[in-house]
């Protein structure tokens, strides 16, 4: 089986399963306004915190200062997997990726 990196995700096909989701949705619960917001655009900060004797890695979301510890990831990897925020769904892509 081969992998899939996130490379290989295209955008095109990403909007096409966001397309399938609808009208899944709206097949399902015809009568159920869907309600947009507008998307909140940010980027993540690199911060340290202290941690006893020395300074923890973290990200910090430009759009609601919440911050996410690095244990398990490096700055550059987390920003390359988590394109917007947990905690206020703000994207967090670069215009580029965008």
């Amino acid at each position: 089986m081969p992998e899939v990196s996130i490379d290989s995700c295209k955008k095109e096909v990403l909007i096409g399963y966001i397309g399938i989701l609808y009208r899944k949705f709206k097949e399902r619960f015809p009568n159920e306004p869907i309600n947009f917001t507008e998307v909140k655009h940010g980027e993540w900060k690199l911060k340290y915190e202290p941690n006893g004797w020395s300074e923890k890695p973290c990200a910090e979301c430009s759009e609601c200062g919440e911050d996410f510890c690095l244990d398990d990831y490096n700055f550059k990897d987390f920003k390359e997997l988590f394109f917007f925020c947990p905690n206020c769904g703000a994207d967090l892509r670069t215009e580029g990726e965008r």
